[in-house]
């Protein structure tokens, strides 16, 4: 049985997937220009995504990130539940990421919003499972709402998520001695068709394996 939330995902249309997709691949080329895209060493760049919302992403995903890298790409799709996964294409594997992710290791690891459902004392053993499951020079990216990390008075996250304590988690993995760097991700697209433009206020963390 799927989810509110992925069921809220199901009800949208192809081109509003499209959309999303389009939004995404806009903030990867910002983020690129701001710190320079990653050099894989390997011809074949071996991924993993942490969580996707809906089926439809998963192709999104692997031709947005085939044109990025300008490489093969052999990519997998981890998720706690994989129902609102069925049929999409590509290595999709049931993992719950606050145990260390399998079949490492990885040159990229994207996670968008993903942290909204994980509770707070568990978060940042996903960032730290990603950074270890990392190939030398790899790269792990998770995007954060703005709301999210900086929620205004009176805030409560929506049922099924769980509060995010940014300065906390930039404090724990300080302890753990892994570097990150943040990328604000501010980007304003109208989409095609409509005159309204769509205003995006995101922020990345990006860690990279040495």
């Amino acid at each position: 049985m799927l989810s509110p939330y992925h069921k809220a995902y199901a009800a949208q249309s192809d081109d509003e997937i499209a959309q999303l997709a389009e939004i995404k691949l806009l903030e990867f080329r910002k983020l690129f220009i701001e710190l320079g895209a990653p050099v894989f060493t390997s011809p074949m760049v071996r991924m993993a995504v942490l969580g996707c919302g809906d089926r439809r992403l998963v192709a999104h995903y692997q031709r947005i990130f085939k044109v990025l890298f300008g490489s093969a790409i052999t990519m997998v799709t981890l998720d706690k539940t994989v129902d609102h996964l069925e049929d999409a294409s590509g290595g999709i594997l049931r993992h719950d990421v606050t145990n260390p992710l399998p079949n490492g290791p990885y040159d990229f690891i994207y996670a968008n919003i993903l942290l909204r459902f994980i509770k707070p004392a568990r978060q940042v053993d996903v960032i730290a499972n990603a950074f270890d499951a990392l190939a030398p020079g790899g790269w792990a990216l998770f995007i954060f709402q703005q709301a999210e990390i900086d929620p205004p008075e009176g805030f409560m996250p929506p049922e099924g998520t769980y509060p995010i304590n940014f300065n906390a988690l930039q404090f724990e993995l300080s302890k753990r001695k892994i570097s990150f760097m943040e990328v604000p991700l501010n980007i304003e697209i109208t989409p095609p068709g409509s005159d309204e433009p769509i205003k995006i206020d995101e922020l990345a963390l990006v860690l990279q394996a040495p």
